[in-house]
């Protein structure tokens, strides 16, 4: 298995390329964490609601390429673009705070696909 290296300053130059692409938000603010927790239910980024941390695996990280890397962190930015716009536009922008309309714009605005590779699997209520 190839590991690559997971570089903390190159994945903040991908998040902050990925808002210079939104013109109206460049200046949202941002925290990157690498997380080198091993859960099994951790997805390899995921971003708190509204609030702009943006958490990645670092053992997930380090088995993706450099390219896909910059494909999470983008997907990660665009849920805070996302929530950003919502908090700016209260009454026209209604976010579902997941992989909605509005989510699966900014990523084509960005150019890339909308997808989710990740399911997490939810506990069964008894």
């Amino acid at each position: 298995m190839t590991c690559y290296p997971v570089k903390r300053d190159l994945l903040i130059k991908y998040a902050q390329e990925c808002l210079n692409l939104f013109e109206l938000v460049q200046d949202t603010p941002f925290v990157l964490r690498i997380s080198k927790q091993s859960k099994k239910n951790y997805a390899t980024g995921c971003c708190r609601n509204g609030v702009g941390y943006i958490t990645v695996s670092y053992n997930r990280f380090r088995k993706i390429t450099p390219r896909r890397q910059k494909e999470i962190i983008f997907h990660e930015v665009c849920h805070v673009v996302d929530w950003r716009l919502a908090e700016c536009f209260p009454k026209s922008w209604k976010t579902d705070r997941w992989h909605g309309k509005h989510w699966k714009g900014l990523m084509v605005q960005v150019g890339l696909k909308p997808r989710t590779r990740y399911k997490i699997r939810k506990k069964r209520r008894k």
